[in-house]
């Protein structure tokens, strides 16, 4: 690793920080908190995999950079794990980089503010994310697996009956659920002019022209839900 890109106060302590985002007194904390954290607990020394912190400010270069170094740097460095600083609040586009050797994603007000708890977290379990990050992770996964749940139908809430009759909401149902004209009338016993009718209203009160835009207008007004 290039000394133009390391500022590196201790032997086991380094800083990728191209635009001194971090201050010399939070670096030299942080060197400090870590030496007494490992003074106090010996155990510590026994179960440390990595014999190097790097801190690198995420904000302070390109995706594109960042991981072409992190590639780079795992090349040379077996030994060496990383965390992510980001000036504000982490986003959840830093996750990506955990593939690589990094070992925390924090925002630097929180590493000042909790700097114990994120070391030591660091030090034995060698992963530390900021907590806004995980209810980000938890939505993600949940976002997935909705994706992979298939939805079996879309249903109309009962709360359309401010909008719609009885009637109309039957047929409309029906219509969301995949029915002709001529399958809707057989359904409810009703002629299909008396069908074509309220259908007719439905159209004009969701200001659909026909039946596919009337299914996306139910669906952006919130009049439907989808059953899985």
């Amino acid at each position: 690793m290039g000394n133009n890109r390391v500022n590196q106060l201790e032997n086991d302590v380094l800083f990728m920080d191209p635009t001194e985002q971090i201050s010399i007194a939070v670096k030299e904390r942080i060197n400090k908190r870590l030496s007494l954290l490992l003074t106090e607990n010996d155990n510590l020394l026994a179960t440390i995999k990595k014999n190097r912190l790097f801190f690198v400010t995420a904000d302070g270069f390109s995706e594109k950079k960042l991981r072409h170094l992190l590639t780079e740097d795992m090349q040379n460095d077996k030994k060496a794990s990383y965390v992510l600083i980001s000036k504000d609040t982490p986003s959840f586009e830093l996750l990506p980089f955990l593939e690589y050797s990094v070992g925390g994603i924090v925002s630097l007000s929180f590493l000042e503010r909790y700097m114990d708890i994120v070391l030591k977290s660091l030090l034995l379990h060698e992963i530390f994310l900021e907590p806004s990050l995980h209810l980000e992770l938890i939505n993600e996964i949940q976002k997935k697996r909705d994706k992979k749940r298939q939805i079996n139908r879309l249903q109309l809430i009962e709360e359309s009956h401010c909008i719609f009759s009885e009637k109309e909401m039957d047929v409309l149902q029906l219509i969301l659920d995949g029915y002709s004209m001529n399958e809707i009338a057989r359904k409810l016993y009703f002629a299909n002019s008396t069908i074509a009718t309220h259908v007719g209203a439905i159209m004009k009160k969701l200001n659909a022209n026909d039946r596919t835009t009337a299914v996306r207008k139910a669906i952006e007004n919130g009049l439907v839900v989808a059953k899985k």
